[in-house]
């Protein structure tokens, strides 16, 4: 059954930072600013990676974005050892997109075989509300990092 609050948190976290982005330019999303560790793009490609393992990958899903974020966006990986900077717009359109696509797949039912997905010892997903939940939670941590990627790329 479609929980409308919760997807519309999930949109509101999702149209806020698309606009908070959206001035930035090609090179600022790039750039590794010093005391940070990742850049704007690697966060974009993150919070896409960590959407669908959060939501298809505990219903046995393909995840819909391409196979290698895995390799570029989980966590502890870094723009550093990539060899070549991802497509910025294909990235931008992913995290765009991957939303759209869980409401749509919400919405039919796709996402009911969801498994409890166990984040940490005593912290357990037991349905997709609460993993959309958990989501919101991890892009208002990683928006507070774009926040302050932007801040040194503005000096501040």
């Amino acid at each position: 059954m479609a929980d409308a609050n919760i997807l519309n948190t999930a949109a509101l976290c999702r149209g806020y930072l698309m606009q908070m982005i959206k001035d930035t330019s090609d090179e600022q999303m790039l750039v590794v600013p010093d005391g940070a560790h990742n850049n704007i793009l690697w966060n974009l490609g993150h919070l896409a990676h960590a959407h669908v393992g959060l939501t298809y990958a505990p219903c046995g899903l393909t995840p819909p974005i391409p196979e290698n974020y895995g390799d570029l966006f989980k966590g502890g990986t870094s723009p550093s050892t990539w060899d070549t900077a991802p497509d910025l717009a294909e990235v931008k359109e992913n995290f765009r997109a991957s939303y759209a696509k869980l409401l749509e797949d919400y919405q039919a039912g796709v996402l009911d075989a969801f498994k409890p997905m166990d984040l940490m010892p005593g912290i357990t997903l037991n349905n997709i509300e609460q993993a959309i939940g958990f989501n919101c939670i991890h892009e208002g941590v990683h928006i507070g990092t774009i926040i302050s990627i932007l801040n040194l790329l503005k000096g501040k």
